[in-house]
């Protein structure tokens, strides 16, 4: 009976969750701008999912992070 509470528990609070509180950030360094968001553009095609660049710095190279959702 205890396990069956949990599991409704864990399944309401994953399923009342908005979609930014589950997306996933990742980073990327590269040489120029437009090959740092090509390879976040992969990494989100591979995981069958959109993107969305929150963070881009050029210095001697570029490191860029997005979220993924």
């Amino acid at each position: 009976m205890k396990n069956k509470f949990m599991l409704v528990a864990a399944s309401t609070i994953l399923l009342t969750m908005s979609a930014p509180s589950l997306a996933r950030s990742i980073a990327v360094t590269s040489d120029t701008l437009e090959a740092a968001e090509a390879l976040i553009a992969e990494k989100a095609r591979q995981l069958g999912a959109q993107y969305k660049i929150t963070e881009a710095n050029m210095r001697n190279r570029v490191h860029m992070t997005a979220k993924l959702y």
